[in-house]
């Protein structure tokens, strides 16, 4: 009788991580044979919503349940409390937070609930004070990746300098509209985190201090920073104050609503950017003239001089367009930098595509899009 080969099931799971955002193919691979369970459960479950619609399922099931064993990202969605049978997913990498109505005294346990969190965003529009904010952020002591997004913060009553943020915190994401609390607070710290990524949205002219101080106290620790003014008229204000130079170890730089002129302004104090390598820039513009605004020409002879210091190695150019039509195309924006095209260094994207994919492809069955997840895509 021929024997049945056998295959190692380092190979079985290889294939499998292959299908990991074919959520049907998954389902099907789990039904299989044992040998195939673990690897598609893997991928299936370890994305995890908590709501109200999908509590009275998860948590019905017999402990240690399937969602509790594979779960990895857990969104806490629109729930008024913690439901019984959370603690058996302390084993949660990555918890998201979303329109949460939870007090002092439920935020609290959740540290002690999920010990192991490295990935940490909380979306919400609702008020809360910034003590509390900031007494539950540096209670995860592995946190890595931190994401704030439309907090409305009170007054803090007294900053608290005595606390410190987790040493491993390399990746701050950021949206509220007292983003000065937390920069001032961050700012004032006597032992910052080394953060290598640094995104601040919906930028204002009252920010510019703050955000100043940042780039500053961050010095060269920062790899990757991104910015969202809220008006691209800010952008004269923030060139006069805004001095990139502290940060010589920057390698991209993304910037909304702000260019030509910030993103000029970084490119032309090169000598000290050495490592930047890639830079996006996304333009509102449905017809052409829009696009003019920007000195194309001297642009295309700065980065590509070989005197210059920084190599950039891809300069993308997110275009967005309120019409599905426009004259903005890809061979347009090719065609103001001939230099630039010629050494494969110019990437055009339509921003409205781009978002649309993602958003698709941030929802599933279970898991829902995360702000997070959208903004680094």
């Amino acid at each position: 009788m021929a024997l049945t080969p056998v295959i190692p099931q380092e190979l079985i799971d290889a294939i499998i991580d292959h299908l990991f955002s074919d959520r049907s193919a998954l389902a099907a691979c789990s039904l299989v044979c044992k040998a195939w369970i673990s690897r598609s459960r893997h991928h299936l479950l370890s994305d995890v919503c908590l709501s109200p619609i999908t509590v009275p399922f998860i948590l019905s099931l017999p402990p240690p349940s399937a969602f509790a064993s594979y779960g990895r990202r857990l969104m806490i969605r629109s729930m008024a409390s913690l439901p019984d049978g959370i603690e058996h997913f302390s084993s949660i990498e990555a918890l998201f937070i979303n329109h949460f109505n939870h007090g002092p005294a439920t935020l609290s346990r959740l540290p002690s609930i999920f010990p192991v969190i490295t990935v940490l965003e909380l979306q919400s529009d609702l008020i809360v004070t910034f003590n509390l904010l900031i007494n539950f952020i540096c209670s995860f002591p592995l946190l890595r990746t931190l994401t704030l997004s439309r907090f409305w913060l009170t007054s803090p009553e007294l900053t608290p300098n005595n606390l410190r943020l987790p040493e491993s915190l390399r990746e701050l994401n950021i949206r509220t509209p007292k983003l000065n609390f937390v920069l001032n607070w961050l700012n004032s710290l006597e032992h910052t985190p080394r953060l290598s990524t640094i995104r601040m949205y919906d930028l204002l002219e009252e920010h510019i201090p703050s955000v100043s101080d940042t780039l500053r106290v961050l010095g060269s620790s920062l790899q990757h920073l991104e910015l969202e003014l809220w008006d691209h008229a800010h952008a004269d204000i923030f060139c006069e104050h805004i001095n990139f130079n502290h940060n010589t170890a920057l390698r991209s730089f993304t910037l909304h609503n702000g260019w030509p002129k910030l993103f000029r302004d970084l490119l032309e104090s090169g000598i000290h950017h050495s490592q930047l390598e890639e830079a996006t820039v996304t333009i509102y513009a449905d017809r052409v003239p829009h696009l003019d605004l920007l000195d194309w020409a001297s642009l295309d002879r700065l980065i590509t001089d070989p005197r210059t210091a920084f190599r950039l190695t891809r300069l993308t150019f997110r275009v967005f367009t309120l019409s599905e039509m426009s004259e903005v195309t890809e061979d347009v924006v090719q065609s103001r930098l001939p230099l630039c095209a010629a050494h494969g260094i110019v990437r055009f994207v339509s921003e409205r595509e781009r978002l649309q994919s993602l958003s698709k492809a941030l929802t599933g069955p279970i898991a829902r899009r995360s702000w997070g997840d959208l903004l680094s895509g």
